[in-house]
């Protein structure tokens, strides 16, 4: 059985400060985070509204470093899969599918009615991170254009406060299915991991097992190929 070490566990990591206790290749720029964020409203409902709304939070985002979806993309693929935002707001699994479909660990939700010339805002937020989705945050309001501008902008500024999480991504030669294992995780290699030493078992098909300790730093992406 062939060892998976050094020469066959090459780790192209794509951020700083990662220590395997080994060689690793020369680091490259972070990639920016990315996140999406999709809004629903009635026929009755201005148009401009949801895309002002949109606008908003996206701005935000944005400036904090993030790449946000269009609108449209989420939208898209909800459709496909026989749902729209209205039901993912209120269904966890909904949003999980969704942020893996997007492949992105900040999913904003939202809905937006109309009444008596006020705008009704529900918006919710989850994180997908180290392969759980998480509702963090709700927001609940009802007023003018500027008066649900300050507090989309609210909401979605507590967004950015947290730490980035790192991102994996596990490649292996044709044929090769390769699992990797992460202390605290339990559904499966996640995409997106929190900040700090991560404990890692590495598995693949003719090879033995490799164990080690992967630093993730807020916002780096790290690439474990297996040759």
């Amino acid at each position: 059985m062939r060892r998976l070490h050094l020469q066959t566990l090459a780790l192209a990591l794509l951020g700083a400060g990662v220590s395997l206790d080994a060689p690793v290749a020369r680091a490259e720029d972070a990639p920016r985070p990315r996140a999406a964020f999709a809004i629903a409203a009635p026929a009755d409902v201005d148009p401009f509204i949801p895309a002002y709304i949109f606008q908003v939070g996206a701005t935000v985002l944005h400036n904090e470093g993030f790449l946000v979806a269009p609108p449209n993309i989420a939208a898209e693929r909800l459709r496909s899969a026989g749902n729209d935002v209205r039901a993912c707001v209120a269904d966890e699994r909904c949003a999980e599918r969704l942020a893996r479909q997007l492949d992105v660990p900040v999913l904003v939700l939202a809905e937006a009615t109309a009444a008596r010339r006020r705008i009704v805002l529900h918006a919710v937020a989850f994180t997908f991170i180290d392969g759980e989705i998480e509702r963090v945050s709700e927001l609940d309001a009802t007023g003018g254009e500027q008066e649900i501008a300050a507090r989309v902008r609210d909401f979605t500024a507590a967004l950015t406060r947290a730490p980035h999480p790192c991102t994996v991504d596990v490649r292996g030669p044709p044929g090769v299915n390769v699992d990797v294992a992460i202390a605290g995780v339990a559904n499966g290699p996640p995409r997106f991991l929190r900040p700090g030493p991560r404990e890692m078992v590495v598995r693949a098909h003719g090879r033995d097992p490799w164990r080690g300790t992967l630093r993730c730093e807020p916002g780096r992406r790290y690439r474990i190929h297996v040759r």
